[in-house]
């Protein structure tokens, strides 16, 4: 043998799986963070929320004392004891296994580093992970020592071995969970302090609107700021505060995915809303630039837009995720409830369990229905109204419908599950499934306002008889700030602008970027249109210039 091949003997050891000397995966902080959240929340479903992740047993703790310290309090649980520093001090000591789990000491650190009690199905996630790593890691050894001691037909042993590792890894490769209750358990979950519960508060009290893990949808027609609304949202939520009365449980971390959008677009949005809300401290500025966060992401779709979804989730460690809009990453036919469904319900759903993030994915709704389709739809039918499959909407957990009016101003309706949001109308603490909303005058921001006076009715005294607005009614409804900002200012004496002709045509190309179609004659009709709302403002010598409302 060569003096080389000699040399590379022990690189070739410390290859060799057998020569690793490392631990095997496991995550100490994790598990800390898993026992820290249930003595901070004091049991209550805190503890079953872990259950029903790692069981009774505790086997996906890699630290015995750990494992001990979870048993036990499974053990007060079911004793119906409190599950508290104190009782399980006195527990561990009765089983005389206080000091071989490291002590008071020890016990006293494990909510140190805690924030919330809710993250404790975002850290036993982390635990079973690594639990599973571990048994691929034993399972791969147990085949190796197998294919070193196997005589025979190659074939046989490969078949097997991968049968066996196909078993192992069936389970975590499609993130399927399966989740059993008792009738005990469910009859003392403590569903007010619902640790799972994420949106919808009142009273000191969780109504449960949105949970970790699931998802709603806010759709509305192309063009009239959903961006800016689903953004608007995060960032109240972000900072704990209600929107339309609609309240997080607590203080979110949030992560905004846009596709659409670039950072001009989100800048300007972020920009008037921070602008529009005059009562921000330097705190929650402070919070604003930890726990506020925009990602832009473009070409990927299906399983690989979910998984990096899941990477960008787990890194900002969100609470709450606006994907916007969502099926753009989606890479389906929409129509195709099996195509919906795959991707939902395969791909999306797994890493929504796994990280136990809420979504809310923008969608849009398809082309205008008549009068007559839509008369005599009740709120629940117009939940529908999103373009794709009713797929789309039987798996989410909530839906918002956002409406442009004939008026300008916008309905959001919310249209599935509304009742436990808790919405309210301004001034008022009665809950209701219709709010009212306007974008602000001078820049992105959407006000909340009270209920119109009904009926309602055309400039001339008509009165509407329902149904959607015309493509007129809808350009004039529209968030034009950026088209009105190119508007020419009017002149000292009222002279200048532009004519209908040369405003008109400028449109045109506004909503071609803005993806709606209209002919130019529909285009010359808005214009004035934008002079009954005040976006525009004619002058004495019949030019256009930029309205009081622009």
């Amino acid at each position: 043998m060569s003096s080389d091949a000699t040399s590379d003997q022990p690189s070739r050891r410390k290859r060799r799986a057998t020569d690793i000397d490392q631990l095997p995966p496991h995550s100490d902080e994790a598990e800390q963070g898993v026992l820290g959240c249930i003595l901070l929340g004091q049991g209550n479903g805190v503890l079953t929320s872990a259950e029903q992740k790692l069981g009774q047993s505790g086997e996906a703790f890699y630290v015995p004392s750990n494992q001990r310290i979870y048993q036990t309090m499974i053990g007060l649980r079911d004793r119906n004891a409190p599950i508290d520093l104190i009782s399980l001090i006195q527990s561990l000591k009765d089983s005389k296994t206080l000091d071989e789990v490291g002590g008071i000491p020890y016990l006293n650190s494990l909510d140190d580093n805690v924030p919330t009690a809710a993250h404790v199905g975002y850290y036993a996630s982390i635990v079973v992970d690594k639990f599973a790593l571990r048994k691929l890691l034993r399972a791969c050894t147990e085949a190796a020592v197998r294919i070193y001691n196997f005589e025979g037909e190659a074939t046989a042993l490969v078949t097997e071995v991968q049968r066996d590792l196909t078993s192992l890894m069936a389970p975590i490769a499609r993130g399927s969970t399966e989740d059993d209750w008792s009738f005990k358990e469910l009859m003392g979950y403590d569903v007010a302090n619902d640790p799972n519960a994420v949106i919808g508060w009142k009273d000191g009290k969780a109504t449960r609107y949105l949970c970790r893990g699931y998802a709603a949808w806010i759709i509305g027609q192309s063009g009239i700021g959903k961006s800016s609304l689903g953004q608007q949202m995060a960032l109240f939520w972000s900072l704990g505060r209600p929107f339309c009365g609609i309240s997080p449980v607590r203080p979110l971390r949030v992560l905004v995915v846009q596709s659409e959008n670039d950072i001009g677009d989100s800048a300007e949005s972020t920009q008037g809303i921070i602008e529009s809300t005059p009562d921000l401290t330097p705190d929650d500025h402070e919070r604003l630039q930890t726990c506020f966060k925009v990602k832009r992401c473009r070409g990927r779709t299906g399983r690989d837009f979910c998984l990096w979804l899941e990477r960008e989730v787990n890194a900002w460690q969100a609470d709450l995720v606006y994907v916007d809009p969502l099926l753009r990453f989606a890479g389906i036919d929409v129509s195709r409830q099996d195509q919906c469904t795959k991707f939902l319900n395969d791909s999306l759903d797994p890493i929504l369990a796994r990280t136990g993030v809420v979504m809310i994915g923008a969608h849009h709704t398809g082309k205008p229905k008549s009068k007559q389709d839509t008369k005599g739809q009740t709120i629940y039918d117009r939940a529908y109204a999103g373009i794709g499959s009713s797929e789309l909407v039987n798996w989410a957990r909530a839906v918002t419908i956002v409406e442009a009016r004939s008026d300008g101003l916008f309905e959001m309706l919310l249209a599935k599950r509304g009742g436990r949001a808790w919405a309210t109308h301004p001034k008022l603490d009665e809950p209701t499934s219709t709010l009212y909303l306007k974008h602000s005058q001078d820049r992105i921001f959407w006000e909340q306002i009270s209920p119109p006076q009904e009926p309602e009715r055309k400039p001339h005294g008509e009165v509407l008889k329902g149904g959607r607005p015309n493509k007129i009614q809808e350009i004039a409804s529209r968030n034009l700030h950026s088209f009105c900002a190119a508007c020419k200012e009017p002149g000292p004496l009222q002279d200048g602008g532009e004519t209908k002709n040369e405003v008109a045509k400028r449109l045109e190309v506004w909503l071609a970027k803005e993806s709606f179609d209209a002919s130019p004659s529909t285009c010359k009709r808005a214009v004035e249109a934008l002079v009954a709302n005040g976006k525009l403002r004619k002058t004495e010598l019949g030019n256009y210039v930029k309205g009081p409302q622009a």
